[in-house]
């Protein structure tokens, strides 16, 4: 037998690509490129001050912080005022909430009773400022509407607060005798307990916050020893170059007060207090029995 081999056949496979134009949906454009900030050396960015390299030129604006400047005039607590007339026709006051502390709620009580003074008067005139403000003091004046004599010994001392304190950056006295204001700091609250300052003469600028802070300014006035007293408190200052007033008491509804005379200290008078539970005024009243 004759044996005939067999041919292997080949397959040629052929791959053909072919493109279609216009057949899909067209693509999206790319997005924009974000700018990270980094610039090829030289560059130049504008925008949120941040960059890296070198050779580069940086323009920004920072926002300016916000104002915080703020002024508030307010009575400084009190312990004791002095009533035009006996004993017997002291007013009945308002309710209260401290036993210890009556004169805080009486505030306004003993401002529009016309027969009450305050003894030796003060107000407290806070300060307070951000990193952009400027506050300056001007000056602080009384002006005197009238001034009439009090004898030793007339009308009635009342004690309405038994205790406390408070602390202040700067002590401030307004004579209306010697007609100047002085300045001492605080040397516990406010100043250098190295080197306390003595008192001084206020001078525009002498109390100033010119960054950010606080400080309380407390004022008295101190005027002629058994004298009956009504006027205004005036306060003159500049708050980021504005000028600003601030009057305390006015012709219609002044501010009242006496100077102690001779022997009418809390140490040689005996003052009355309002006894809530017998809902009368008592010669030597305090309200812890002692």
């Amino acid at each position: 037998m004759k044996y005939t081999p067999r041919r292997r056949a080949v397959a040629l496979a052929a791959a053909v690509a072919v493109v279609v134009s216009g057949c899909g949906p067209a693509s999206p454009p790319d997005p924009p490129v974000q700018s990270s900030g980094i610039a090829a050396s030289p560059g130049t960015i504008t925008g949120n001050c941040n960059a890296q390299g070198v050779n580069i030129s940086v323009t920004c604006t920072m926002p300016a912080p916000a104002s915080l400047a703020r002024i508030t005039v307010e009575g400084a607590p009190i312990d004791r005022f002095w009533f035009d007339g006996p004993p017997d026709r002291l007013p009945t006051p308002p309710g209260f909430q401290s036993p210890g502390a009556q004169c805080l709620d009486w505030d306004l009580w003993i401002k529009e009773t016309p027969t009450f003074y305050y003894s030796q008067p003060q107000t407290d005139f806070s300060i307070e400022a951000g990193e952009p403000d400027l506050i300056v003091v001007n000056s602080i004046d009384v002006l005197i509407y009238e001034r009439t004599l009090r004898p030793a010994g007339s009308g009635t001392w009342v004690q309405c607060a038994w205790g406390g304190g408070a602390l202040t950056f700067y002590n401030v006295t307004v004579d209306t005798v010697k007609r100047e204001t002085r300045v001492w700091e605080d040397v516990v609250a406010g100043g250098d307990t190295e080197d306390p300052k003595p008192a001084y003469v206020l001078r525009p600028g002498s109390i100033t916050l010119s960054e950010k802070g606080f400080a309380n300014v407390r004022i008295g006035i101190e005027s002629q020893p058994g004298h009956r007293y009504s006027g205004s408190l005036v306060i003159k200052a500049s708050v980021n170059g504005k000028a600003v007033t601030y009057t305390i008491g006015s012709k219609d509804k002044p501010l009242r007060w006496t100077t102690p005379a001779a022997g009418e200290s809390p140490d040689t008078v005996t003052e009355h207090g309002w006894d809530d539970t017998r809902r009368r005024w008592v010669r030597g009243y305090h309200p812890y029995g002692s």
